[in-house]
């Protein structure tokens, strides 16, 4: 029984990986990183990716999920990584 209350509290992990390199993500770090992927040049052409992160980060869910993105996006992707949206806004791959 014990272990099964601490299942409950186990965060997901969504992992970015272009199949080589691997990104893993707490769903705060997926909003914040989405937050700041829509601010971006790139944010409507890369929907997808954003909706995979909010999707991700706004469940509350236990099961933890794999992203597949290009080198390029990925390489984008940690850029934006460790900033705010105000310092995302306007950047370009």
């Amino acid at each position: 029984m014990l272990s099964q209350q601490f299942n409950l509290f186990t965060m997901a992990t969504l992992t970015v990986t272009t199949g080589y390199e691997d990104m893993n993500l707490t769903p705060q770090d997926a909003i914040a990183l989405e937050l700041c992927l829509n601010v971006t040049i790139v944010g409507h052409t890369w929907k997808n990716i954003g909706d995979a992160l909010y999707n991700f980060g706004s469940k509350q869910s236990n099961a933890d999920i794999t992203l597949i993105v290009s080198d390029y996006q990925f390489n984008f992707l940690e850029q934006l990584r460790n900033k705010t949206w105000q310092t995302c806004k306007g950047m370009s791959p």
